[in-house]
């Protein structure tokens, strides 16, 4: 469950063992229920794996930046526009 703080289902889940079902969670959207699958070990990653994956996260968000930077000045059109539901159109 990461470095963030548990929520609610979150702490639903963690009282169950696999194959269990959760009790009924109220949502915004209304009431959930949960099945618990499986439970698979966090994987530690090496320096190494670590420093290449914010490398990579660093070069997409500077990438980010530019391209945006270029959009608001005119100076790059999108071709591309998207459509409701997330998909793009030419």
């Amino acid at each position: 469950m990461g470095d963030r703080p548990y929520n609610t289902v979150d702490l639903a889940l963690l009282k169950i063992k696999p194959g269990q079902v959760t009790e009924p969670i109220q949502g915004t959207q209304g009431f959930s229920i949960f099945k618990l699958i499986d439970i698979t070990e966090k994987k530690s990653r090496s320096a190494q794996e670590a420093r290449k994956m914010a490398e990579q996260t660093n070069i997409q968000n500077r990438m980010t930046a530019y391209l945006n930077k270029l959009r608001s000045s005119g100076m790059v059109k999108s071709l591309v526009e998207k459509k409701e539901g997330g998909k793009a159109s030419p």
